[in-house]
């Protein structure tokens, strides 16, 4: 999760989708009218998976702009 949170208060800034560690999809930026659900849901992700990859509480306002993860970036070990 720290690396998470390093990752996006580095693209924070970042005005359209990025790509981090050669992955293209792993961030979301936030567009107007966009919702948490509608965010999930597209991305195949339930709201709390969303809430949980971005340290989300329910109460938090989404903002135009924002970098949401969108993606898991653990590693998984080859066998």
């Amino acid at each position: 999760m720290f690396a998470q949170r390093e990752i996006q208060k580095q693209i924070s800034n970042k005005k359209s989708n990025t790509i981090v560690n050669n992955n293209p999809h792993l961030l979301y930026i936030v567009k107007t009218n966009d919702t948490y659900h509608a965010i999930a849901k597209a991305n195949n992700l339930t709201i709390n998976r969303l809430y949980e990859l971005n340290a989300i509480d329910n109460n938090n306002i989404l903002l135009v702009g924002t970098s949401l993860f969108i993606r898991d970036l653990t590693v998984k070990k080859r066998k």
